[in-house]
């Protein structure tokens, strides 16, 4: 049991997810519907293991350019997966 404690202790809060990715609970969910980021469900509320918030960050980890800041990039690769142009 007290092994369980120590493991779902270090799990991240959706509030402290959303703001370590700079997204919103809407786009939080949908990376969860799209599977492109791992949870579990505790008494109702959806967790996430910090390696995957950092694999998420390293993934869409994008090089700047003058034209477009870094959070708006990262942003738009997390809400799109990727893709350019959805219609």
């Amino acid at each position: 049991m007290e092994g369980q404690r120590n493991d779902t202790a270090c799990l991240l809060d959706s509030r402290e997810v959303m703001r370590l990715l700079c997204v919103s609970r809407r786009t939080l969910q949908r990376l969860r519907d799209e599977k492109r980021i791992g949870y579990v469900i505790i008494r109702g509320d959806c967790r996430y293991p910090p390696e995957e918030v950092e694999r998420i960050i390293r993934e869409n980890a994008v090089k700047t350019s003058p034209e477009k800041p870094e959070e708006l990039k990262h942003n738009y690769r997390l809400r799109t997966g990727g893709k350019a142009g959805r219609k």
